[in-house]
């Protein structure tokens, strides 16, 4: 099950700066939702009848909901175009077989977007999509991209690379369809789903940036972590980050209860999950997980207290959820939802851990002979990370 996973430092750098502009994506993701502005640019996939990188910054910055919603559309474009540099960036040390595989995927993804693009206008002017043009290249794309991993090697983070990618084109999608049928119910899928992108993007970025097979002798056996907690933490942070995104789209009453309700599950789930990881600590002696313990720790605390100041400027200050939208309230809900798209991605490294780590506690001589360390320092060496089949 466990093999090496040797990336080379530009797929971990591209995989690194995916996820900090996935976050830098939801905080502004986060703002457009605040100030209700999702629909300030109402065509889709041009801007107000322009291609997305040529509309003019002049008029961009006329308007705040324009500013913001036109900027998440840029930012979401820098978005996928980094997932199909990871894609080929993992890709390249397959082989030409699976470059070749992307290239003609990606083509294909191309195609489809250009379909999309010349029924722009009759789009924009109240006619139906005809989703059966751009539903071709990109099924084929897909079935190439999928086709690529069975040539070469790294199969593994080639599929997390493909997936994270798949995910954030999905997502536009969800988003720009929600622009053509301006539909609330969309919004909060595309809401939703944003954090579950931003997860496999932090997953990915885990084993493609740390994730190292333990191969070589002096290795103690297979340890494992929490995995079954750790999910479970998972499907309570998602299920929390839904309710947050139910009650941000729509400012029911009921919704807003129900998320401060199970923000307390929350607290107390992440809360064991420490506890837990602490003895797995204590016995591998890692100091890895010592700061992935911290970590969580630190963020569930920031996101209750993010969570209660933002409740109270808007029942308080702002007059409800339908009320006046200040500066300060817009600042601590997109802090909000990003500290919990990180708390989410770090419960989810946790799992990654979890599920398979070995700890070197014995040094191998070139024989393959174990001793002692002399020194118990040594005994906190990195935790190493197994990778995919």
């Amino acid at each position: 099950m466990f093999k090496s996973i040797r990336t080379a430092p530009l797929a971990r750098s591209l995989a690194q700066l995916l996820v900090l502009t996935t976050l830098l994506l939801l905080g502004v993701g986060g703002l457009v939702t605040t100030y209700r502005v999702g629909m300030a640019v109402p065509d889709w996939p041009t801007t107000f009848g322009q291609t997305m990188f040529s509309y003019p910054l002049g008029e961009m910055v006329e308007d705040l909901g324009r500013t913001l919603e036109h900027s998440h559309r840029l930012l979401g474009s820098v978005v996928g175009l980094l997932s199909i540099a990871l894609l080929f960036a993992v890709a390249r040390p397959a082989g030409r077989q699976a470059m070749i595989a992307c290239c003609v995927g990606i083509g294909l993804e191309v195609v489809a977007v250009g379909r999309l693009y010349t029924q722009s206008g009759n789009i924009n002017g109240g006619a139906a999509v005809d989703w059966v043009a751009p539903a071709g290249p990109f099924a084929g794309a897909v079935l190439v991209l999928v086709a690529g991993l069975f040539f070469g090697s790294q199969r593994g983070t080639r599929a997390l690379a493909l997936l994270t990618h798949l995910a954030i084109i999905g997502q536009g999608l969800v988003g720009g369809t929600r622009v053509l049928e301006n539909n609330v119910e969309l919004a909060f899928l595309h809401g939703s789903l944003a954090q579950l992108v931003f997860l496999i993007a932090a997953v990915t970025a885990t084993l493609v940036g740390t994730a190292r097979a333990t191969t070589r002798a002096g290795l103690a056996p297979l340890q494992r972590g929490p995995f079954f907690l750790t999910i479970l933490a998972l499907a309570v942070v998602l299920g929390q980050a839904v309710l947050g995104a139910w009650t941000r789209h729509t400012g029911q009453t009921m919704a807003a209860g129900l998320h401060a309700v199970f923000a307390l599950i929350v607290l107390g789930v992440v809360l064991l999950l420490f506890v837990r990881l602490g003895a797995f600590e204590r016995e591998t002696q890692s100091s890895v997980v010592r700061s992935m313990r911290r970590g969580l720790l630190h963020l569930v605390g920031a996101q209750i207290v993010l969570g209660v100041a933002t409740l109270i400027v808007i029942l308080m200050l702002a007059g409800g959820f339908n009320g006046h939208v200040t500066v300060t309230e817009a600042i601590l809900a997109s802090a909000h939802v990003m500290v919990g798209a990180l708390l989410l991605a770090a419960v989810g490294r946790a799992a990654v851990i979890s599920l398979g780590v070995r700890v070197q506690l014995s040094t191998a001589d070139a024989s393959g002979n174990s001793s002692a360390p002399s020194d118990p320092r040594e005994t906190n060496h990195a935790l190493q990370v197994g990778g995919i089949a």
